[in-house]
């Protein structure tokens, strides 16, 4: 059995070794300079391919990703109808929960403003809140998306969840389908964790807007603009911080 290993991220010799220790009798070939006659591959394992890059290989049986994110793969019209397995493993879990939590941490304790007066030479104080105060949204209620629920829960944060079919999270108060989409962007959501598919969009919530994940890796700072002038912000009122998290890539 010949199987492609494609990925610019991953050592192939690494990988080579661990399932030649497993499968002696694999025929290991790591593109671009192994692949030899396309006709001869029988399994894919890959990362990021370039498009149109799998319907070379006619005797392809199945494509296994690298990741948990199959998006791009499945985002591309070429891609061969085969079985496609994504990698499932609690590192990935581990690390994708580590980056919520870091992220949501950073926007909860203003550390992008921080940065921003150090830059400056400045130094202004901010009272920090506490977490329970803090309202964090997550869309996306997978196994990705409860772990880094229940990491948020940990630190205290008011956590709330959206997802396409009904989850119960102890400590998060859960959404559900389309029908409730609007009730969870409007329930004071400061912090927006998306864990969607790049590609998801929903219509016909109550403002008849869509909603988009952010590019992936993404952590835009969303806020309203500043009012400009002291009067105006009294005027306003006080106002919710908001940042909008994305997924950061692989998981």
């Amino acid at each position: 059995m010949a199987l492609l290993f494609l990925s610019e991220a991953d050592p192939a010799d690494a990988w080579r070794d661990a399932l030649l220790a497993e499968m002696p009798d694999l025929d290991f070939r790591a593109w671009p300079d192994e692949v030899g006659d396309p006709a001869d591959i029988d399994l894919a394992l890959v990362w990021l391919p370039p498009p149109g890059e799998l319907a070379r290989y006619p005797n392809l049986r199945a494509i296994l990703s690298l990741g948990a994110g199959i998006d791009s793969m499945v985002a591309d019209d070429t891609l061969p109808d085969l079985p496609l397995a994504r990698m499932v493993d609690p590192s990935l879990t581990d690390t994708m929960a580590e980056y919520v939590q870091l992220a949501v941490l950073r926007h909860h304790r203003q550390f992008d403003l921080f940065e921003r007066e150090q830059r400056a030479g400045r130094w202004t104080f901010a009272l920090p809140r506490p977490a329970r105060t803090r309202t964090v949204g997550i869309m996306g209620l997978g196994v990705l998306g409860r772990a880094a629920a229940r990491g948020l829960v940990g630190h205290g944060f008011d956590v709330r969840g959206w997802s396409r079919s009904a989850k119960t999270i102890e400590g998060v108060s859960t959404f559900v389908g389309r029908d409730q989409l609007g009730d969870f962007l409007l329930a004071e959501t400061e912090i927006l964790v998306c864990l969607l598919p790049p590609q998801c969009r929903y219509r016909r919530y109550p403002e008849r807007q869509s909603v988009r994940c952010p590019p992936q890796g993404s952590l835009p700072d969303q806020r309203r603009p500043r009012p400009s002038s002291d009067r105006e912000r009294s005027d306003r009122g006080p106002r919710p911080r908001t940042a909008v998290i994305g997924d950061p890539g692989r998981v």
